[in-house]
């Protein structure tokens, strides 16, 4: 593997320290504390994974910013609940919604922004299986 450089590093560090505030930030008075720590496991667990396992596997720098902004998505859809999002009840008037639709912005996210950390995983799996000769 390619040791990352001195900038991604800088860079991945930002991005945890980011993610680490927007964490402390969705956990000051969530909507509701229940459904906030079941939203909460996905991307806390991501990014432990992800430190975890970065010295045998790195994705790209793009991935990772990718991966960053899904979890931002997620730690905002927790901290209100997704129906409850403030933005988006903010457009409900505007575009002619009935209802807040944060949750399909995030599904659609979830596709959109993952697909490239998905990519990088088949193509080593694929890599994984030439090296073994399958």
């Amino acid at each position: 593997m390619i040791p990352a450089s001195r900038r991604e590093r800088r860079e991945y560090a930002v991005l945890l320290g980011l993610l680490a505030v927007v964490t402390v930030w969705s956990a000051i008075r969530p909507y509701d504390l229940a459904d906030y720590l079941l939203e909460l496991a996905t991307p806390i667990a991501g990014a432990i994974l992800l430190v975890a396992t970065a010295r045998w596997f790195r994705f790209t720098p793009l991935a990772y910013r990718l991966m960053f902004f899904e979890g931002l998505v997620l730690l905002i859809g927790a901290h209100y609940t997704h129906e409850r999002v403030p933005l988006f009840d903010w457009l409900k008037a505007p575009l002619g919604w009935e209802r807040n639709h944060y949750d399909r912005f995030a599904h659609v996210a979830v596709g959109f922004l993952l697909a490239v950390p998905f990519r990088e995983l088949l193509l080593l799996a694929r890599a994984h299986d030439r090296a073994l000769g399958r």
